[in-house]
């Protein structure tokens, strides 16, 4: 199973996470950016996946659409109301196996889905599941073993913003990981976007707003994850550096573990790091950060999505409605325009982007107000370059935000 989640920062000023996980039982999931899997065997030809499509908007709706794995194109199955005391579904986030969608419901807490390969969606027993000192729940991530569930969160009552957790139980119920939240010395966050290695050992957090207060640009927090009970550590050397000024927002570990991904919004580009595989320790790729666009135009790059390959990664430029491509050494993980970067987007799109699991489509949200829905771009797969779907706009009244998908094999 592979599932991806994205929700546009620019628009709403909080970053859900990127989150890179695989699972077994012949299906593969990611969320933001992720590995792909694929079940079979025995010489048999494998059956034709099932890819579903999730989105939450800020009317406390969540969807789901069936992606059509040979033209890109969409149908609306389902809608769900997600129960809520605001109006702010920021973020989603979707399990391994894509058993289970969670979604943020602003002061109320997490909302949780049970779901399959029909893109059914059915509120877990004692959803919304509350958490006791939260202002707002922003982006959130599942671990890609399913054990556990992240939220970056921004606290009341004076509390430290940081990152709260939860072990996910059977049926998908969630119970508070205590010592929450979690931060790192020196930074109080909030936490902008959070994501998580393949391994699951390692969670990193973006925390833009002490950006432009703490000299040397240390923005990103690092985190060990204990495995058995889902705690959170500072590891040594965290926070880590991208760029004085840079502003982080989306952040996402492609999907061989080896690097780390940032975008950052007053800079218009993004920062590439190094991961250690013992420590997670973060250092800085040589070149870093790589440019999106030129700086006159202020495009603003917040979110950005990698292929399930791992050979090309994908930057929305909010205010210069383009998209710039790059191709990702595989050694050194360096950034590399790809030949016609930037493309041209809609320019109504938000921000939220995806690539669905078969690394042949890039979904991206346009609205606010119907007629909206999604820019659809085919990638090439040999060049990464994109051009428009025959399907897109794909249009309709849902006023898409957050993304999340699955493939069932």
């Amino acid at each position: 199973m592979n599932v991806r989640s994205r929700v546009p920062l620019a628009v709403i000023g909080l970053l859900t996470l990127s989150l890179v996980g695989c699972g077994g039982g012949g299906s593969v999931v990611t969320n933001g950016g992720g590995n792909s899997g694929n079940g079979g065997g025995g010489g048999s030809t494998p059956p034709t996946p099932t890819e579903i499509l999730y989105a939450s908007d800020f009317g406390n709706k969540l969807f789901s659409f069936n992606i059509d794995t040979s033209s890109g194109a969409l149908t609306l199955i389902t809608t769900a109301t997600i129960p809520a005391n605001t109006v702010s579904t920021s973020s989603i986030a979707v399990a391994p196996q894509g058993n289970f969608v969670y979604a943020t419901t602003g002061t109320s807490g997490v909302a949780a889905y049970s779901s399959n390969a029909t893109g059914a969606l059915s509120p877990v027993s004692g959803s919304p599941f509350p958490v006791a000192t939260t202002l707002q729940v922003s982006g959130l991530i599942v671990d890609p073993k399913s054990r556990f569930l992240y939220a970056s969160d921004l606290p009341s009552n004076g509390a430290t913003a940081g990152v709260i957790g939860f072990t996910i139980g059977t049926g998908g119920a969630l119970t508070s990981i205590p010592g929450g939240p979690f931060s790192s010395p020196g930074l109080g966050g909030p936490p902008e976007a959070i994501t998580i290695d393949p391994t699951g050992k390692f969670l990193y957090a973006s925390a833009s707003f002490d950006d432009v207060l703490v000299p040397g640009g240390l923005n990103i927090w690092g985190f060990t994850i204990d495995s058995q009970t889902g705690v959170l550590t500072s590891m040594p050397g965290s926070p880590f550096a991208t760029q004085q000024g840079g502003q982080p927002q989306g952040i996402e570990v492609d999907p061989s573990g080896k690097f780390l991904y940032v975008a950052l919004l007053n800079t218009n580009s993004i920062a590439a790091l190094t991961i250690d595989s013992a420590t997670g320790a973060l250092t800085t790729v040589p070149g870093s950060p790589f440019a999106t666009a030129p700086s006159q135009i202020n495009p603003q790059t917040s979110e950005f999505a990698i292929s399930p390959s791992g050979k090309y990664l994908y930057a929305f430029n909010f205010n210069g409605s383009t998209m710039s491509a790059f191709t990702i050494d595989s050694t050194s993980g360096a950034l590399a325009p790809l030949a016609g970067s930037p493309f041209a987007v809609n320019p109504a799109a938000e921000g939220s982007l995806i690539v669905d699991p078969s690394g042949k489509f890039l979904y991206i949200t346009i609205g606010f107000g119907p007629p909206s829905a999604f820019d659809i771009f085919n990638i090439d797969p040999n060049t990464g370059t994109l051009t428009p779907n025959i399907n897109s706009p794909f249009a309709g009244s849902e006023e898409p935000l957050s993304l999340g998908v699955a493939q069932f094999n």
